[in-house]
């Protein structure tokens, strides 16, 4: 299906609202192409990444931090035993993994000495397993933090800097570990620079670090000659396909609703681009007029539903079921 895809030529989809159908598309992509393209090549591109909070290397990233806010529990310390990204644990993950069934059968939920001590009770050769630097220097992490307390932001980064650095991480596998891991470096950079010297606890530096990382989108290359490229309406500008889709043209996507942009008044609100109903469904006329005129070939698709609920066409949707041709070169 991918190589007829590829064959028949330049395929494009348009996709407004790329926050709700990405995800989606891009699985069900890979579903219809099955096996991985030849090396160096693409069935698809989507210029759309992913937030860096989603990735498994971020939440890797958090979980020294998270063990300390959120109590020293079993569930997060056997998650940093079992962290592919931890190399302190490296090749010994599944025996340390065994000391969970002690916790569970001793009731031993959390706090990191009560953890080791039940374990080295029950258990003493899982116990022996554990690198004694990899526990001493979690151990120091935790009863030095003091998460509590308000600290230059500057601190918190070295901490954790430091315990990443003792535990091994990260140990990258891919090209998208990679891509993930200068996020990760350019969000500690962004903290350094804003929140070096504000004091704040641990629980407000966790906070940040999340929010910069939702914030933070992060996609692999594609090669651009790839058999389907998939972009929002702003990044198809100035292309041209042989054939076209438009998903998603219902009255939430072409418009977008207007922006909420809570810090203005209605009179600053009718200045700014989104700002209004008026402007946002000015600039979708714009874009839908430029969408009809970059293929020969285009087919508009919308659901009827979403969640259930009924869905609305959009204002650009034909009255009458249709199929047109334009040329783009004299139009």
């Amino acid at each position: 299906a991918a190589e007829r895809m590829a064959e028949a030529g330049a395929a494009g989809v348009i996709v407004p609202d790329m926050d709700r159908y990405a995800k989606e598309l891009e699985r069900n992509l890979r579903d219809v192409t099955g096996t991985p393209a030849p090396r160096g090549s693409s069935w698809f591109n989507m210029t759309k990444g992913v937030p860096l909070l989603e990735t498994r290397l971020l939440q890797a990233a958090l979980l020294p931090l998270r063990f300390v806010i959120e109590g020293e529990p079993r569930e997060l310390l056997l998650s940093l035993f079992l962290s592919p990204y931890y190399g302190c644990w490296q090749g010994i993950r599944q025996r340390i993994a065994r000391a969970d069934i002690i916790w569970r059968k001793r009731s031993v939920d959390s706090s990191l000495d009560n953890l080791l001590r039940a374990l080295k009770a029950e258990d003493p050769d899982t116990f022996a397993f554990i690198p004694p630097d990899g526990i001493e220097y979690l151990s120091l992490f935790c009863r030095t933090t003091g998460i509590s307390e308000k600290k230059k932001g500057a601190f918190w980064a070295a901490q954790l800097r430091e315990i990443w650095n003792r535990l091994g991480f990260p140990v990258g596998a891919d090209e998208k570990d990679t891509v993930d891991r200068r996020g990760l470096d350019e969000i500690m950079e962004e903290i350094d620079r804003h929140l070096s010297e504000t004091r704040i606890d641990g629980y407000e530096f966790s906070a940040w670090l999340a929010h910069l990382a939702s914030r933070k989108m992060v996609q692999i290359g594609a090669a651009e000659d790839a058999g389907i490229q998939i972009m929002g309406v702003i990044e198809s500008r100035g292309l041209d396909f042989d054939k076209l889709y438009v998903l998603g043209m219902d009255d939430r996507s072409l418009p977008e609703p207007a922006r909420p942009l809570p810090f203005l008044d209605s009179t600053e609100r009718a200045l700014v681009q989104g700002g209004t109903a008026e402007s946002q469904y000015e600039f979708a006329r714009r874009s839908f007029d430029h969408l009809m005129r970059i293929a020969p070939d285009i087919t508009l698709l919308r659901a009827e539903q979403e969640d259930l609920k009924p869905l609305t066409a959009s204002p650009f949707w034909p009255g009458d079921e249709e199929k047109r041709s334009i040329d783009i070169w004299n139009t």
